[in-house]
């Protein structure tokens, strides 16, 4: 499965008035021009480099991908208290005839290692299985043969990281994301 860029929309609520902050991986990139969102694999077969912004989850060509998604939170203020975050993958890339549920993890790995992914073999393992395991954000069926957008509302567990990051100074946040049936 491959996605074009990807957004979180985070509600927010302060003493002063309630907004919705959009957030785009292309926002405050590591590498010019290349969102902050990619894929991990075990040993990195399938060379994916820093310039390669495509969301591989799952299998490809026989390597199976973890995918990622990093936005920058200084767009809100440490005041704001997160009441909702809906994370939006718009259609698009090269499954066309796929359905399955993509589950979605917290990320330990620091935001610029993990978008600094140009094949470094000693990485791979740990990052990939980072991607796919701890705490989970919750699960999202994808079925491409609609048109929509994929939107994802983050469980619980999801906007207290977000308000954790956001309330420790903001930052990079990420969300690891794994097929179901891998």
């Amino acid at each position: 499965m491959r996605f074009a860029l990807i957004a979180l929309a985070a509600c927010v609520v302060s003493p002063a008035h309630a907004g919705l902050v959009n957030l785009s991986t292309s926002d405050n990139e590591f590498d010019a021009g290349t969102p902050n969102q990619g894929w991990w694999s075990e040993n990195q077969a399938g060379g994916n480099n820093n310039t390669n912004s495509s969301i591989h989850t799952g299998d490809l060509a026989g390597v199976t991908l973890r995918s990622f998604f990093t936005f920058d939170l200084t767009a809100i203020d440490s005041s704001q208290t997160i009441q909702s975050a809906t994370l939006t993958l718009p259609k698009g890339g090269t499954s066309t005839n796929f359905s399955g549920t993509l589950l979605l993890f917290d990320v330990s790995t620091a935001a610029d290692v993990l978008n600094d992914n140009d094949d470094d073999l000693t990485l791979g393992p740990s990052i990939y299985a980072d991607l796919g395991s701890g705490t989970s954000y919750g699960s999202l069926f994808i079925d491409t043969s609609t048109s929509d957008p994929f939107a994802f509302d983050l469980n619980a567990a999801g906007i207290a990281a977000i308000q954790t990051a956001v309330s420790g100074g903001g930052g990079f946040f990420s969300i690891g994301g794994r097929l179901q049936d891998e």
